[in-house]
């Protein structure tokens, strides 16, 4: 009974999946032409469609013509009264005399145009030069109204006053479109106006003011809503800045005069729409189909009525446009779209049909082949399952509904000792330890029932059992696998024997890791940042002071409360850094656990996440550096008292040297007054006396002379470096450049027979004391000129270089130079390089040279080669100053 009806359900399976597929084949079969037949009718669409909105441009052309036409009547109009205005003679005696009987008979003119024009003009007005009304006629709705003289208006600021005044005989001027202002506010209700004016003129040709005609703005928007009506769309006017004069609705109109209208703009709410207009040329009708609908415009600026007319390039710009909503095109086409897709849907249903019928034909032919096929395939499938499944290294067993072994391949033979045919036909449990085979079956039962891929049992350790009673350590993952039209278990087994050792070998490593942890005074926590669960070791208890029995101690705050309070906000801000920057912190602080001296303490750690990069943690290992940080403070101390003992031996040397130098100022001056009796005498001697001395005495008295005048320079240049050690510095921003060329005009002064180059820079900017700068520049180039005295063609140069980075100045001759042996004593007081009697000095002139650049904090050196030059470098830190 039971085999019956699954033949049955076998067969009422297979017209199911049979009839399934003629219908797939035949809409298969049926989708080309389904597709052309779209296509086509979707292109006959188009053009219907496209033929449909050509008509509806066309219409709004004529609308928009329209429109311009009867704009163009009405500024034309209003143009021959301005012109008849202008010329009356009664107005321009009125502005040549303003007589009260003048004004009078101009007015009475005026009031009668205006009461010819009634309901056409808004005003009449004539302003004088100066931009005051003279005479002001108004139209209202009691009639025409003569305004008195003390209620008229200072129209001098208003832009159409400025803009009419100065235009050229003959010319017009035609304001924008806007809205009438009285006494600095909009006039209320809204009085749309456009205001054309010309200026009244003398027989010479000279404004006497302008004559200026309010046309009512209202009766052409009257006439332009009139057209909406009758017209498919909908009729605006917009200015040049593309705010609405007429538009969609009155609260979106005149948006540039009134408060809250200036987002009420066609930039704004139809950009797309605008930007067709701005690219419109004047004059010209325009029409597109754009995602926001049928824009059909023409761009006017008051020039196109009259070439005599003068406007604003922008404010005067209007658009006359009719639009026709997206919404009311689907309304348009929306008939013709319902035709062509019920035509669509005829022919869709009759092409399906034919495709039915000849994919049922074609099916049935195809079936009994499938079938044939379909067997071959299955044992084919089958030999590649066999195949994959002997290649596996891994070991596998294909086990059915009844624990029974159907499939093994060769790795799971030579795990089990067995041939692979003694395992096919084996119940599984028989390849287990007898204490796992008593539960066995209901765990394989279980999963039969709910079969998913999954690991078995991994929270318990496996065993297998071997055909030699061995038991091997494994793992088993258990898949659902079809085979023979029947859902069996793939188990897949692994030898982990290697990988329980190297477990157990972890764990041996990490004892002694611990080991190491706790010899080494380290102790280790962590902090769950999300938790706030707090754990460590037994070296961390004991080093905050904390016994074993405490049960608080997990909670971070209490850690903290051991910190002393100087530090604890420097802990918890490295703490922050860690978690906010994910990066390490490197911190020592102070503890003070109960009843101890208080420690100090070396922490570092990092930030860590888990493996699921749901967790972050923070992880640290402290020391105590208690005695680390007691030496580094008796050190300290030991720096400190050897810092002071150098300040006072500085301090003693400092007052030795000044004594030093104030004995020798005193020595030099008390010198000088004998010196100088020495060489008087002598020169009295030699003038007074001459007759009476033989020429060896006047030459004992030269020699006598000479000697005392060189003590005298020798003594001066003593002073001079005794003055430069006591000087204080004072930077200022000097140009040696320019200092170079004074002091060389006056070496020229003292020998003008001598030719010396010099060669230097336009500047040569330093900041350094301007007086010992001189002394130095003085003594340098006194030398260059000393030592060229036998150059051919003598040269000094005065320039500055780049050496290890740093600015050097340098003074450069082409004299007799020296040997660089030499240049070690070059600096030294009373050193001398040349003999006496071929270069004259007292030897203290380099000595003071580098007496100032160490006062500058800078250096000094110089390269030479004999008969060949010398160069003297030079730095002086205080030029960055």
């Amino acid at each position: 009974m039971s085999t019956q009806s699954d033949l049955q359900a076998s067969f009422v399976n297979f017209n199911l999946r049979f009839g399934l597929r003629v219908l797939q084949r035949g809409l298969l079969l049926s989708t080309p032409l389904i597709l052309v037949i779209s296509v086509g009718l979707y292109f006959l669409f188009q053009s219907s469609q496209a033929s449909f909105y050509a008509q509806r441009q066309a219409d709004h052309k004529s609308v928009v013509q329209e429109m311009f036409q009867m704009f163009q009547l009405e500024i034309q109009w209003v143009m021959r009264d301005v012109k008849y205005l202008g010329q009356l003679e009664s107005l321009r005696r009125f502005a040549l005399n303003r007589t009260p009987a003048d004004r009078e008979l101009a007015e009475q003119k005026l009031a009668e145009i205006m009461q010819s024009r009634y309901g056409l003009y808004d005003q009449l007005r004539f302003i004088d030069t100066e931009g005051q009304e003279l005479i002001r006629i108004d139209g209202t709705s009691l009639g025409v109204r003569i305004r008195d003289p003390e209620t008229l208006q200072d129209k001098s600021h208003r832009y159409y006053f400025q803009n009419s005044i100065n235009i050229r005989l003959g010319e017009y001027y035609v304001s924008p479109f806007d809205l009438n202002i009285e006494n600095g506010a909009i006039q209320k209700p809204l009085n749309p106006v456009i205001r054309i004016a010309r200026p009244v003129r003398n027989e010479l040709g000279e404004p006497l003011g302008i004559v200026i005609i309010n046309y009512k703005g209202g009766r052409l928007l009257a006439r332009l809503r009139e057209i909406s009506v009758v017209t498919a769309g909908q009729v605006w006017l917009v200015n040049g800045e593309g705010y609405w004069l007429l538009g969609p609705s009155t609260e979106q109109e005149w948006g540039f005069m009134l408060p809250a209208g200036n987002n009420q703009r066609l930039d704004i709410l139809y950009p797309e729409i605008w930007k067709k207009l701005k690219g419109g040329t004047d004059g010209r009708f325009e029409s597109d189909l754009t995602s926001e609908g049928i824009v059909s415009f023409s761009r006017v600026r008051p020039e196109r009525v009259s070439p005599n007319i003068v406007s604003e390039s922008l404010g005067s710009i209007l658009y006359f446009i009719v639009w026709l909503s997206p919404d009311l095109m689907a309304v348009d086409t929306e008939e013709l779209r319902m035709e062509y897709l019920s035509l669509f849907w005829l022919l869709v249903m009759v092409v399906i049909s034919f495709g039915v019928a000849f994919a049922f034909v074609s099916q049935t032919r195809e079936e009994t082949k499938s079938q044939l096929r379909s067997l071959a395939e299955r044992e084919a499938n089958e030999q590649s399952f066999l195949s994959a499944v002997n290649s596996s290294p891994t070991p596998m067993l294909l086990v059915d509904h009844s624990h029974q072994i159907r499939v093994v391949n060769q790795a799971a033979a030579g795990l089990f000792g067995y041939s692979d045919y003694q395992l096919v036909g084996m119940q599984v449990d028989e390849l287990l330890p007898h204490r796992f085979r008593a539960h066995h079956g209901e765990y394989m039962t279980n999963y039969q029932n709910r079969p998913v891929a999954r690991e078995m049992s991994a929270s318990t350790e496996l065993y297998c059992l071997t055909s030699d009673n061995r038991e091997v350590a494994v793992s088993i993952s258990l898949s659902p696998t079809p085979w023979k039209d029947e859902l069996m278990t793939m188990a897949s087994v692994t030898d982990i024997g290697k990988q329980l050792q190297l477990q157990n070998e972890l764990i041996d490593v990490q004892s002694k890791l611990a080991m190491a942890v706790a010899n080494a005074g380290l102790g280790i926590w962590t902090l769950n940042l999300s938790s706030r669960h707090f754990e460590f070791d037994d070296q961390l208890l004991s080093m905050f002071g904390f016994g074993k029995e405490a049960v608080n101690s997990a909670d971070p705050s209490n850690w903290i409360a051991r910190i002393a309070d100087e530090d604890v906000s420097q802990v918890k801000k490295s703490f922050a850094d860690a978690v906010k920057l994910r990066s390490g912190f490197d911190i020592e602080f102070r503890i003070a656990p109960q009843d101890e001296p208080t420690r100090w303490i070396h922490c570092v750690g990092h930030l860590i996440t888990d493996q699921r990069a749901t967790e972050e943690y923070l992880v640290g290992i402290c020391r105590d550096v208690t005695s680390e940080h007691s030496a580094r403070q008796s050190l300290h101390e030991v720096n400190a008292e050897l810092e002071k003992r150098v300040r006072q031996r500085t301090q003693e040397l400092e007052n030795t040297n000044r004594e030093l130098e104030a004995f020798s100022y005193s020595v030099s001056h008390d010198l000088r007054t004998p010196l100088r009796s020495l060489d008087g005498f002598s020169q009295i001697l030699l003038k007074g006396y001459t007759s009476e001395l033989d020429e060896k005495g006047q030459d004992y008295l030269r020699r006598i002379r000479a000697a005392s005048q060189r003590m005298g320079n020798l003594i001066d240049d003593l002073l001079n470096l005794s003055r430069i050690t006591r000087a204080d510095v004072e930077h200022t921003r000097l140009d040696l450049s320019e200092m170079a060329g004074e002091q060389l005009a006056e070496l020229r002064e003292l020998d003008p027979d001598r030719e010396v180059q010099l060669v230097a820079p336009d500047m040569l900017i330093v900041h350094a004391d301007r007086a010992l700068v001189r002394i130095l520049l003085q003594n340098l180039l006194s030398n260059a000129w000393k030592f060229t005295a036998r150059a051919e063609h003598a040269r000094i140069e005065i320039g500055t270089t780049n050496i290890d980075g740093n600015q050097y100045f340098f003074v450069k001759d082409n004299g007799v130079g020296f040997d660089m042996k030499y240049a070690g004593k070059l600096f030294g007081a009373f050193q001398r390089l040349h003999h006496a009697d071929d270069f004259a000095g007292t030897g203290i002139g380099l000595a003071t040279v580098k007496r100032v650049v160490s006062k500058h904090g800078g250096r000094i050196f110089a390269e030479a080669e004999p008969d060949n030059g010398a160069t003297f470098y030079f730095s002086l830190e205080g030029e960055h100053g």
